[in-house]
């Protein structure tokens, strides 16, 4: 489809969009200049806490479960993020970083009770 190949590839937020991770990253590989570069960020979608408290999230943690199970039936998956850096030194990159942060997803407004 193109001619020219990209300095730069850059997917975000794709997590249930691609069925085939191994296939997508061979592409990009693909369609790169040599010395190119290659940026794929995402989320994993389940619930964590530091301290277990999660546990007590009923609905928070059936929420997670039925967007997976729903993802399954589309034949896409919610859970390979901790699998991208392999799959994408299989596909031939090298010098792969893999960053990983928590995030907080409750406002600051609610936790310091400004309302």
């Amino acid at each position: 489809m193109y001619q020219t190949p990209f300095d730069f590839i850059h997917g975000r937020e794709l997590e249930g969009c691609v069925a085939d991770e191994d296939r997508l990253f061979a592409q990009a590989f693909k369609h790169l200049k040599s010395g190119g570069y290659f940026e794929y960020d995402g989320g994993y979608a389940f619930w964590f806490s530091d301290d277990n408290t999660i546990e007590k999230a009923e609905n928070c943690q059936l929420l997670v479960e039925n967007l997976h199970v729903a993802a399954n039936k589309f034949g896409k998956r919610l859970d390979t993020a901790p699998t991208w850096k392999e799959k994408m030194e299989k596909a031939g990159f090298v010098n792969v970083h893999q960053s990983v942060y928590k995030v907080w997803t409750t406002s600051s407004c609610s936790y310091f009770n400004i309302f």
